[in-house]
């Protein structure tokens, strides 16, 4: 029986105290629902997603593009509320990697909203902003799944918590090793950034005397949430 004011009650396992995944769930919940440029860009991601889902039809054609074309096609998401910071992550991933499967098939559509993704997807400061967040989502979830284990305490609770924070705020001046935004990076050599794949992208400051109202959110939305 260890001594009264000993350590042992420091080292109870996390599970028994409180469910730390759920509250850093939380925790990113709060953060795409009150950071404007996360909320917008979830939102119109939940939107493609929906609009595939919605249509077995749609999901054909996108799956029979993507092998005709011989194009990277990861299955988008269905919006799941619940396991927030799993399924953002899902579904940020998912769109990059099937980016130009999607950007043509949009091209290639008729229907109304294919047009406002295209809009979406071709925009510069949209797809680096995806990029960005899926960097981030990648530490955040590592991180969720070592806080996962019944070895973890308090007292590394705290550690890892500092850990995953300071890598994060890293990410404003440096790129995540292997991350998404360097992937892109190297796309883009060559092209001024304005090439992706050979799909000419959208500039921000050439349409914004044209279509203000439709750009701003994406246009400031990385430096927003990186500093």
């Amino acid at each position: 029986m260890p001594a009264a004011g000993s350590t042992h009650s420091q080292n109870v396992p996390l599970i028994k105290i409180w469910c730390a995944v759920h509250r850093s769930n939380l925790a990113w919940k709060d953060v795409s629902s009150t950071v404007v440029e996360v909320s917008h860009i979830v939102s119109k991601l939940s939107g493609i997603s929906a609009f595939f889902h919605n249509s077995a039809l749609r999901t054909r054609e996108l799956q029979q593009l993507s092998k005709e074309n011989n194009l990277q096609l990861l299955r988008i998401p269905k919006f799941f509320q619940v396991r927030w910071t799993e399924f953002s992550f899902s579904l940020v991933n998912a769109i990059l990697i099937s980016w130009k499967a999607l950007v043509i098939y949009m091209q290639n559509s008729k229907e109304k909203e294919s047009n406002e993704f295209l809009l979406l997807l071709t925009n510069k400061d949209t797809i680096f902003l995806l990029a960005f967040l899926a960097d981030v989502l990648a530490i955040f979830s590592r991180y969720q799944q070592t806080i996962q284990s019944d070895k973890i305490t308090v007292l590394d609770l705290v550690k890892h918590t500092e850990s995953v924070i300071n890598k994060i705020k890293s990410l404003s001046s440096i790129n995540l090793v292997g991350g998404w935004v360097d992937v892109l990076e190297d796309e883009h050599k060559g092209t001024d950034g304005k090439v992706l794949k050979d799909i000419k992208l959208i500039d921000f400051q050439e349409k914004l005397k044209h279509r203000h109202n439709l750009y701003v959110t994406e246009n400031r939305s990385v430096s927003a949430i990186c500093h």
